[in-house]
């Protein structure tokens, strides 16, 4: 069982546009997409049932390697994820 992050099935392979080669809104949206993520482990680790609570806790580890994996990509916006993170925390309040 995964809430949001399942690392025991097989991933699929990648195809597309390399990420090294992903534009700043793409970036951003990846990025944001984990902030928001962590938003909502961070919730489950704290109301759900003792399994969710333990799930989401494994889980915020993976996402947040995912979030510093976005923030280190050459197009990531520290001034503009700024803005999505007060968003995404006013959201959650």
């Amino acid at each position: 069982m995964g809430l949001v992050y399942n690392e025991s099935e097989a991933r699929g392979a990648f195809s597309g546009k390399p990420i090294s080669q992903w534009s700043q809104t793409a970036v951003l949206n990846a990025w944001a997409r984990h902030v928001e993520n962590h938003a909502f482990l961070r919730f489950m680790s704290k109301k759900g049932t003792f399994e969710e609570r333990m799930q989401a806790n494994k889980e915020l580890q993976i996402c947040e390697r995912k979030i510093e994996f976005w923030e280190r990509h050459s197009e990531f916006d520290k001034r503009q994820a700024e803005l999505i993170l007060s968003k995404v925390k006013k959201n959650w309040k």
